[in-house]
């Protein structure tokens, strides 16, 4: 007598509860995802948790399917690493969607790795919380910035309440290449940073506003300017970073003066009027008057800019949870002229949409603020998940992308 595992009706018994194991496995990291949830005081929709456990129970069928129909190979390491390969490129979109559904809870996309924001960002309902630390950068700029953000990527399509990205280019980088050429801002000195993760594992790259080289190989999504320069949306680095590991970016820190932009004017490029004076929809009369309300007496785009900041800093109480609107409402008009109160998604839409409307170019920017300033070490930033932000960002012929923040 022995056992024989490969007896049919004993591979099938196994096939089911290997099943069942997954499904546990994943209702158990469920139910501690939930609680964690609670503490932090976020609420899950009915919606989130049908479609979680959806997939769930086709992500366990799935894996069970292929490992019963794939064959026993003569070197079984080697066909399980090329069969893995085959699986994780095929199931990779529904671990984005699955990302997404849970995507304004803590602010990035599940998966294998630990990346903050997904293809889509959704304004959500409440804002980023707790001391996590998700990455510290060391700044050596040539000269002193107003502020610091860390960009992770760009959004520049807005539809029923959500952000996406309009099919930019991609191309494989290395260290070895030469730097990228940005448009507007050529002749500036690049300032180098060194980023250090926290994180088990990350694709997605921590940036300044301006990358021009990456220390690591990836690839790198953008939009072309011109024959000659290009601007960068976000960066994939591969092989992915882990916790512990650093990389280094070099950015070009231009900071240009209230008069210089003011001086500017509005001839803007076709790759940028074509892709960022977007308008939803569904875009209620009301936030276009208040648009040219707010900025009817401003002579530039930079003054009608400031305008549209002052307006949201000084109307708008900054909140960290926010409820549904009313059934019904157009989102952007019932918290700009009722509601009032909100987080960094909804005053960063704001700002680019009431720009928009009145024929000023603007994006959403989306990363983290620039974090804790070590006293002992003043070039060290330690950034945490708290400090997830959003922010927008406007375009002025000659001097490119400026970051603006409205959020009070």
């Amino acid at each position: 007598q022995f056992f024989d595992p490969f007896v049919q009706e004993r591979v099938g018994f196994l096939a089911f509860y290997l099943f069942l194991c997954l499904v546990l496995f994943g209702r158990l990291n469920y139910l501690r995802r939930r609680s964690f949830w609670q503490e932090q005081h976020i609420r899950l929709s009915s919606e989130s948790v049908t479609d979680l456990n959806s997939t769930m129970l086709v992500a366990a069928a799935a894996l069970i399917f292929l490992a019963w129909v794939a064959p026993s190979p003569a070197h079984p390491i080697e066909a399980v690493g090329r069969l893995w390969g085959r699986v994780t490129k095929f199931w990779q979109p529904v671990l984005d969607d699955l990302g997404n559904a849970v995507a304004g809870l803590e602010g990035r996309t599940i998966g294998v790795s630990y990346d903050y924001y997904g293809d889509t960002l959704e304004l959500g309902r409440n804002a980023a919380t707790g001391d996590t630390v998700i990455f510290t950068v060391l700044a050596t700029s040539p000269k002193e910035a107003p502020r610091y953000y860390w960009r992770v990527r760009i959004y520049d399509q807005y539809e029923k309440d959500e952000w996406s990205s309009s099919s930019p280019s991609s191309r494989d980088s290395s260290p070895d290449q030469p730097p990228l050429t940005l448009p507007d801002v050529g002749g500036v000195n690049a300032a180098e940073y060194t980023f250090k993760s926290n994180q088990p594992l990350i694709t997605t790259l921590f940036t300044p506003p301006n990358p021009v080289w990456f220390s690591r190989p990836g690839k790198l999504l953008f939009v072309r300017a011109s024959e000659t320069s290009l601007e960068p949306l976000m960066f994939r680095a591969d092989p992915a970073i882990r916790a512990g590991e650093t990389y280094q970016v070099k950015s070009l820190d231009y900071n240009p003066t209230e008069k210089q932009l003011r001086e500017t004017g509005m001839d803007y490029p076709a790759w940028v009027a074509e892709r960022y004076l977007q308008l939803p929809e569904n875009l209620s009369a009301r936030v276009i008057e208040l648009a040219q309300e707010l900025t009817r007496n401003e002579a530039t785009p930079y003054d009608k800019a400031e305008a549209v900041t002052d307006y949201l800093r000084n109307e708008i109480r900054y909140t960290k949870t926010m409820p549904e609107p009313p059934f019904g409402r157009n989102t952007l008009e019932w918290f700009l002229l009722d509601y009032k109160e909100g987080y960094c998604n909804y005053y960063a839409t704001s700002e680019v949409i009431l720009l928009r409307a009145v024929g000023i170019p603007a994006r959403l920017a989306v990363g983290f603020a620039q974090g804790e300033w070590d006293v002992a070490q003043p070039d060290l930033w330690t950034v945490r998940i708290k400090d997830a932000h959003a922010w927008p960002e406007v375009y002025f012929p000659g001097a490119g992308w400026v970051q603006f923040e409205p959020t009070a």
